[in-house]
C-alpha cells in the first residue's frame, strides 16, 4: 500500500544514521474524495500490510515518522533510535550543528509518546520509564520539549504509525517494565497530600535515606535557597551566606528564643545557635531529618543550646514563649487553606513584637503557562490552586494581626540553587543509585530541574517576608485591665 512515506528519499550518514536528503519531503497525493480518505484511514487503523518486512524492528519507518514530525521544527535535534541509528531531525538538519545534548529512544515506546499526542508529559513519563534518555545538557532538553505542542501529525500519520509500532520487535534496551516500576510512576501522579501537616504523609516526600541527599547538597545538608553574591560562589559559601542573611533580618542576639518550623536536618538552628547565641527549638515531621539533626547537635557541642523534636506546630504548647519565629522549609506543606490556622498559632506563640520570617512559593498571577516545567510542577509537585500570591499572602499575615516590615525576592538565587543541585546530583549518578532506584533518581532530577526553570521564567517566584507581632493588641489588653481597675 503507498503510503505518503513512501516517496520520502532518505540516504544514511556517515554516522551511520538516517537523513533526509537534499530533495527533501515529497508530499503524497492528497485523496480527492470521501471514500478514497476513509479507505485510508480505515487500512491505517487495520495496520494492514505493515509492518514492511525488510525492517522488522521499525527504525527505519520511526525515523521517517519522525522527520516528517520534526520537518517544519525550527532548528537542529539528533535522536539515536534503539538500533543505535542516528536520526538528524529539523530544518537546520543538513548542517553540521553542535548539539547541546542527544535524545535516546531505547524503545518503540518513545515513539508512541509522539504519535498519541502533544503532552510533554508523556514524554516525562517516558523518560521515568528508561523508553527516553538524555545525553548532554538536561535543561536545553526540557526548553526543547516546550515547543513539540508545535508538533501536530495527521491523524492518518498517527494511526498509521501506531499500529505499525505494535508490530515491531521489542527492543529490550529500556528499564523493566514490571509491576513495581509502574505502580511507583502512578503513585507519583497521586503526589502525598500532607493535610493538616501530617507527619507521615509529609515524609512521603523524602527517600529513606539521608545519604542520598548528602550527594548532593553541601556538607550542613542545607535543603532550601541559598543566597549567591557572586557567580563564582560555591554552593557551601552561598548556603552560609544565606544562614547569615536570615539570623541577621530575625535581629537574632544571645539569648533570644528562636522556633524554627519545618527545621529540616537543623542547619539553620545549629548556625543560629553557634554563631548568635540563640536557643533553639526546631520542629520537624521526618524521622530521617530529626536522627541526623539530633547527631549533629551532639558532634557540635551543641546541646542544650539546640533542641529540635518531632513535632507539628499545631501541637506546641504556650503562648508567648518565643523571641522569633522561622519558616523557611516548610512552605510547600502548607496549604492555603491551612494559612490562617497556621499564622494564628504563630502569633500565640510570638512575644509582642516577635519577629516572623517566613519564605512560601508564590505567583504573580494565576499561571496559564503550558511548558513541560509547569505541567510537571503542577501535576507531581505544587497544583495551582497551592500557590498564592504575594498580595494574598500579606494580606492573610495581616489579618493574623502581624505588621509586614519587608519582603525579599529570591527567585533567580534559589534558580541557581536548584541548578547547582541538580548538577552534583548528576555527577554522582553512579553513587546516587546505591540509595535509590533509577526511575527515582531520573524523577529527582526532573523535579529540580523543571523548578530551576519555572523560577527563572518567573512563572514562579520565591519570597521571603519578614513581619512583626503587632503590640497594639497588647496595649489595648492593658488599658482594658487599667480601666476595669479603676
Amino acid at each position: 500500500m503507498q503510503t505518503p512515506y513512501d516517496n520520502m528519499p532518505f540516504t544514511e550518514t556517515t554516522d551511520g544514521g538516517i537523513r533526509s536528503s537534499p530533495g527533501g519531503y515529497v508530499k503524497a497525493a492528497r485523496p480527492n474524495n470521501t471514500a478514497k480518505l476513509e479507505k485510508l484511514q480505515w487500512n491505517a487503523l487495520r495496520g494492514e500490510n505493515w509492518p514492511p518486512q525488510q525492517h522488522p524492528d521499525g527504525t527505519r519507518e520511526a525515523a521517517k515518522f519522525l522527520w516528517t514530525l520534526f520537518k517544519d521544527f525550527k532548528g537542529h535535534l539528533i535522536v539515536r533510535l534503539w538500533n543505535g541509528k542516528v536520526v538528524r531531525l529539523g530544518n537546520s538538519c543538513g548542517n553540521e550543528i553542535p548539539m547541546p545534548f542527544e535524545l535516546h529512544f531505547r524503545s518503540e515506546h518513545a515513539v508512541r509518546c509522539l504519535v498519541l499526542g502533544s503532552d510533554p508529559l508523556r514524554m516525562a513519563d517516558a523518560y521515568f520509564r528508561d523508553d527516553i534518555d538524555v545525553t548532554g545538557d538536561f535543561f536545553a532538553v526540557l526548553k526543547m520539549a516546550d515547543l513539540l505542542g508545535d508538533l501536530r501529525p495527521s491523524f492518518i500519520q498517527r494511526m498509521r504509525v501506531f499500529f505499525q509500532s505494535l508490530h515491531w520487535k521489542r527492543s529490550g534496551l529500556g528499564l523493566q517494565k514490571d509491576k513495581q516500576l509502574i505502580a511507583m510512576i502512578e503513585n507519583l501522579k497521586k503526589k502525598p497530600n500532607p493535610k493538616n501537616g501530617n507527619g507521615e504523609s509529609i515524609a512521603a516526600y523524602y527517600p529513606a535515606n539521608s545519604q542520598f541527599y548528602s550527594l548532593w547538597l553541601d556538607a550542613d545538608m542545607r535543603y532550601a535557597c541559598a543566597l549567591f553574591q557572586h557567580k563564582s560562589d560555591s554552593l557551601a559559601l552561598a548556603q552560609r551566606q544565606k544562614l547569615d542573611d536570615l539570623c541577621k533580618k530575625l535581629l537574632l542576639k544571645p539569648g533570644d528564643r528562636l522556633l524554627e518550623i519545618g527545621c529540616g536536618w537543623g542547619t539553620l538552628a545549629m548556625h543560629a545557635a553557634k554563631y548568635f547565641g540563640a536557643r533553639v527549638h526546631g520542629i520537624t515531621s521526618n524521622k530521617e531529618q530529626w536522627a541526623w539533626a539530633n547527631s549533629q547537635i551532639i558532634t557540635r557541642g551543641l546541646t542544650g543550646h539546640v533542641f529540635i523534636e518531632l513535632r507539628s506546630y499545631k501541637d506546641i504548647e504556650g503562648s508567648e514563649v518565643y523571641d522569633k519565629v522561622c519558616n523557611v522549609d516548610l512552605f510547600e506543606h502548607i496549604k492555603p487553606r491551612n494559612l490562617s490556622v497556621y499564622l494564628n498559632k504563630v502569633n500565640q506563640l510570638l512575644k509582642p513584637g516577635g519577629l516572623l520570617l517566613q519564605q512560601f512559593i508564590t505567583q504573580e498571577q494565576e499561571s496559564t503557562s503550558n511548558t513541560l516545567s509547569s505541567g510537571f510542577i503542577n501535576r507531581y509537585a505544587f497544583p495551582p490552586n497551592d500557590i498564592v500570591t504575594l498580595q494574598h499572602l500579606e494580606s492573610i499575615t495581616k489579618s493574623a494581626r502581624f505588621e509586614v516590615e519587608g519582603t525579599d525576592e529570591l527567585s533567580k538565587h534559589y534558580a541557581t540553587t536548584l541548578r547547582r543541585w541538580v548538577g552534583r546530583l548528576e555527577e554522582k549518578h553512579a553513587d546516587a543509585l546505591k540509595y535509590v532506584s533509577e526511575p527515582n533518581y531520573r524523577i529527582w532530577r526532573l523535579f529540580m530541574s523543571a523548578n530551576a526553570l519555572e523560577f527563572e521564567s518567573g512563572h514562579l517566584c520565591l519570597t521571603e517576608i519578614l513581619a512583626r507581632k503587632s503590640e497594639a493588641e497588647e496595649q489595648a489588653d492593658l488599658m482594658a485591665g487599667r480601666h476595669l481597675q479603676s
